[in-house]
């Protein structure tokens, strides 16, 4: 075996290595922009629920999770959330490769 067969097969395995990475680090970046959006989602949600509750204070007697609205604003915060903590274990599983 020569001196350059070797010098190409080393090459090879430090191009495919390099690539790997770079496919690591694109498929980090992107689960890390969804999660940044799903964050935003959730906020936005959270934000909307609070001024409908707030809206509320001219009824203080009316249970604000006796709305459907309230109800529908829960549930989608909840999936979003759930959303994220799935995305958030991709990315440390995606790290530890």
């Amino acid at each position: 075996m020569g001196f350059w067969d070797k010098a190409g097969r080393e090459f090879k395995n430090a191009v495919e290595e390099g690539c790997r990475a770079v496919r690591d680090g694109v498929e980090t970046a992107n689960l890390r922009l969804r999660l940044h959006a799903l964050q935003k989602k959730t906020r936005g949600l959270m934000a909307e629920l609070g001024a409908v509750v707030y809206g509320m204070g001219n009824t203080p007697w009316e249970n604000p999770l006796a709305r459907p609205d309230v109800q529908r604003l829960i549930a989608e915060i909840k999936k979003t959330e759930a959303d994220s903590e799935i995305i958030a274990a991709e990315i440390k599983q995606t790290g530890k490769k």
